[in-house]
């Protein structure tokens, strides 16, 4: 087990409140290693998801700005490294973080920003495939990422925004099956995603049943549809 696998492990359990200390005093110790070594990647990744972990287990317990400040300087700390943009993980990793600041943002109401956060997080996942195209992970959180913008796009009413994003899903999650056909977690993400795009149809329906034409052209070579990417 990697560093990253471990401390992500250790912040999803149940006693992360524990390891708060733990966490910020690694961050601490990260920032020396980085001041002794500023041309090598490693220390700010590590630094990075230290502090993305540290915004996790925040968030966990109710300190959300607390956690939004440390999501926002693991952003800082991935930009900041060297060769970010050939590293597969800082990629990865940028968009794990952008998609939980989305996340948090459009529950408060933020809808812009929060789809602001949600597009950087496609983008950086897409550059991520873009090195290692066989990268499940990438494949199942772009895929997540997808489904949150199109949940974030309904609520603005952007109806084929939303569905456009949600056949975009239903894809990635597709292709994370492709690399692990026993992936029950992407599975069940093609169900959400088919659900979700069937309430917005139906919602597209109803708007076009609930609207009047204006006169008889209306309509006329209309275009209601979008490609499904």
């Amino acid at each position: 087990m990697g560093l990253g696998t471990a401390l992500f492990s250790l912040g999803k359990d149940g006693t992360a409140l524990l390891f708060l200390k733990r966490f910020r005093s690694a961050c601490d110790a990260y920032s020396v290693a980085i001041s002794k070594a500023p041309d090598s990647a490693e220390p700010y990744y590590c630094k990075g998801l230290v502090l993305f972990l540290i915004g996790d287990t925040e968030m966990q317990y109710g300190n959300a700005r607390r956690s939004t400040d440390s999501y926002l300087e693991a952003i800082d700390t991935f930009e900041s490294a060297p060769g970010r943009d050939s590293d597969v993980r800082i990629m990865r990793c940028m968009g794990h973080v952008r998609t939980a600041i989305g996340r948090h943002e459009g529950t408060q109401g933020n809808i812009p920003y929060a789809l602001e956060m949600c597009e950087a997080a496609i983008k950086a996942y897409e550059r991520a495939l873009g090195m290692d195209p066989d990268d499940w992970d990438a494949w199942y959180y772009h895929a997540k990422a997808l489904l949150l913008a199109g949940g974030l796009e309904a609520k603005q009413d952007n109806t084929q925004r939303s569905r456009a994003m949600y056949y975009r899903a239903i894809a990635s999650y597709k292709r994370a099956i492709g690399i692990n056909k026993n992936d029950s977690e992407a599975m069940r993400g093609i169900k959400d995603a088919n659900r979700l795009l069937r309430n917005a149809q139906r919602s597209e329906y109803d708007d076009i049943e609930d609207e009047e034409p204006e006169d008889e052209e209306y309509g006329a070579g209309g275009e209601t549809s979008m490609r499904p990417y």
